[in-house]
This record gives C-alpha cells, sequence and structure tokens, in this order.
C-alpha cells in the first residue's frame, strides 16, 4: 500500500503559487511505492525489491509565467538510525516548464534499485528515517522550497 507524505511549502514570491496535482487531492506531496513482490505497508522493503518516490506538485500565478530558466532539484534522504550511522541521498533534476503556460502540473519519480541488485544505489539494510524536499537551482535566489518528513523504514534482508 503506497505510504504518503505532505510537503510543507516555504515560499515568499508573489504571484507564485504551489498548489495540489489535479491527480492528487493532498498534494503537495511525495508517495512512497514499493515495487513488486507488495507487502502490507510500503515502509518495510526487503533488499530484493526495487522502489520508488513520487513528487506531485502543481506550479501556478502570473510570476510563475515569466519564470525561467531553472530546475526544480527533488531529494529524498534516508537518515539511518541503526548502525553505522550515516545519511543515504537519492536527487533528481527536473526542469521548469519555461514557456508553457500555468498551470504546470508535476509527477516525478525518483527510481531506487534493490540493494541486492546494485548496492552502490541501493538502500543498505537497516532502520531510516525518511525526509524529503524540492528545491529550486537557479542563479537567482529564489525563496521556495517544500519539504516533508515521513516514516521510519526498514530495509531488510529475509532469512
Amino acid at each position: 500500500m503506497p505510504y504518503s507524505v505532505p510537503l510543507q511549502l516555504e515560499a515568499d514570491l508573489q504571484g507564485f503559487f504551489i498548489q495540489s496535482h489535479p491527480n492528487r487531492p493532498n498534494s503537495p506531496e511525495v508517495v512512497i511505492n514499493e515495487n513488486l513482490p507488495r507487502g502490507l505497508y510500503d515502509t518495510v522493503i526487503k533488499d530484493s525489491q526495487a522502489w520508488d518516490v513520487t513528487f506531485y506538485w502543481r506550479i501556478d500565478g502570473d510570476t510563475a509565467n515569466a519564470m525561467g530558466p531553472f530546475n526544480w532539484v527533488l531529494n529524498v534522504y534516508l537518515l539511518r538510525l541503526s548502525p553505522p550511522a550515516g545519511v543515504w541521498q537519492a536527487s533528481k533534476v527536473v526542469p521548469f516548464k519555461v514557456g508553457d503556460p500555468v498551470p504546470d502540473d508535476y509527477a516525478e519519480s525518483i527510481n531506487i534499485p534493490a540493494y541486492k541488485d546494485d548496492p552502490a544505489h541501493g538502500v543498505p539494510t537497516g532502520l531510516y528515517d525518511f525526509h524529503a524536499s524540492i528545491d529550486i537551482q537557479s542563479q537567482a535566489v529564489v525563496p521556495v522550497t517544500l519539504m516533508g518528513d515521513g516514516p521510519m523504514m526498514k530495509f531488510y534482508k529475509p532469512g
């Protein structure tokens, strides 16, 4: 069962609005979704399972039409609670839809491979706290960010 994490918005830019994605009324949000084989909760993931995190948000407002170019930087952070402590991170860069009339809808996924198949990019076994953010990458200072704190997650090796 997918696990939804609401994103808090911090924005101080007149005429630039971040709103709910039309297909996701509780957005902006990120959704944790394990791939097959599925269990009861998408917060407990085997080392042989791939999984993904999908970010949903909508941009609107007069200022949004005049902005660009810049990138959105999507980040997933897992703070490891079990030894050895540390932070696991995955990121994705998404271009702002320059020149598109607003509203602009975004549904962007970060795909995370199974640790068993790709130890360099998968999440090692352990207990983690989930965090996510969306930031603007631009030469100009743009006071906009979204962030959310999610569930505790367990990555394990069966047997």
